[in-house]
């Protein structure tokens, strides 16, 4: 404000003036020490100008700051927790998702080996904590890694590995997008135990995924089978079974009749049978029976079932006396017509 000049105008030219220093003279000596100190002195604000010059500091500190490499950081990375509990907590992930986050630490250049360490510590909660509790606080990250593999990691080979890849096939119910999933899962756990050659992973996934695979009008809808010796990457092969799926959703949504609304009132119930209860047995068994013959007069049985010649005075006279008389039940079996 006291030169009349812009404040761009006068951090310019003191910007030019340093750059026209140091490129004249790159050694320092007394002379330019002694110059720096008259301009620092120069440009030094008395107690009069502090207050107009002040917010112009403020804005000068805030490009310097804004400009310099350090400000330039990385967010920093977290490990998600681990445990080694099975079943695995649904807040936790398993060692194999753990252990993939671990390596991409051990791939970051600006990480040291105790910055390393310490963020494996960090994740780790009982019981995997205790496992490497009995290491000192300077132990690398593969001291930690070893530890936690023999506890955690998968204790079977590539030999054994790869068969069980092979006697993978889809499940009912199971989409081939999923199913291809679990394919590449065990492969890779195959791959990385030395069962499976790197360079010949996608022929055998892809080979795994005809053999084991269902649906065979989606085979061939991709023409997977004439692709053996030139075989897609898991991603690329992923991406065509989603396609194909969502393709066959659509068309299956087309060919779905609409819903018809009922209009007639639904048939009414049967009626439902009472079945005899044991007090219905009872009163059957209860009932009387024949005791003679309306025709002879005989015991056990009736007139549709005789055969003997007809007596009426036998008959009237259990008439008489049976129904007349029940606690007398002694009479001739056979009386004189």
């Amino acid at each position: 404000q006291i030169s009349g000049k812009s404040f761009e105008e006068v951090l310019q030219d003191h910007l030019t003036g340093c750059a026209q220093s140091v490129a004249s003279s790159p050694e320092p000596s007394e002379n330019m020490v002694s110059t720096q100190e008259t301009q620092n002195e120069t440009l030094e604000p008395d107690a009069t100008n502090m207050s107009v010059n002040a917010p112009e500091l403020v804005v000068v500190e805030h490009i310097v700051r804004s400009e310099a490499p350090g400000s330039q950081f990385n967010a920093p990375f977290r490990l998600r927790q681990f445990s080694g509990k099975q079943p695995c907590p649904s807040h936790e992930v398993d060692f194999d998702t753990w252990r993939h986050s671990v390596e991409l630490i051990l791939q970051d250049p600006s990480l040291s080996d105790l910055q390393r360490s310490r963020r494996i510590l960090d994740s780790l909660v009982p019981p995997a904590a205790n496992v490497v509790r009995p290491l000192s606080p300077q132990a690398s990250p593969s001291a930690y890694l070893e530890l936690l593999n023999s506890a955690f990691g998968t204790v079977e080979d590539g030999n054994e590995l790869f068969p069980k890849f092979l006697n993978t096939f889809q499940d009912a119910g199971e989409k081939p997008s999923q199913y291809l999933h679990r394919l590449q899962t065990a492969l890779t756990k195959a791959l990385k135990r030395g069962g499976v050659v790197a360079s010949e992973a996608d022929r055998h996934l892809l080979r795994q995924f005809c053999r084991g695979c269902w649906d065979n009008a989606l085979l061939a809808d991709l023409q997977l089978g004439r692709r053996r010796d030139n075989p897609p990457s898991f991603t690329e092969l992923l991406l065509q079974l989603r396609v194909e799926e969502d393709k066959q959703m659509s068309h299956l949504a087309r060919l779905k009749p609409p819903t018809l609304k009922k209009t007639s009132k639904p048939p009414k119930p049967f009626a439902k049978v009472s079945e005899p209860t044991p007090s219905t047995n009872q009163a059957a068994k209860n009932r009387p029976k024949p005791w003679y013959c309306f025709q002879c007069g005989e015991d056990g049985h009736i007139v549709s079932a005789c055969s003997n010649d007809p007596n009426p005075s036998l008959v009237a006279y259990k008439r008489n006396h049976i129904y007349t008389n029940p606690k007398n039940d002694s009479f001739p079996k056979s009386q004189p017509l």
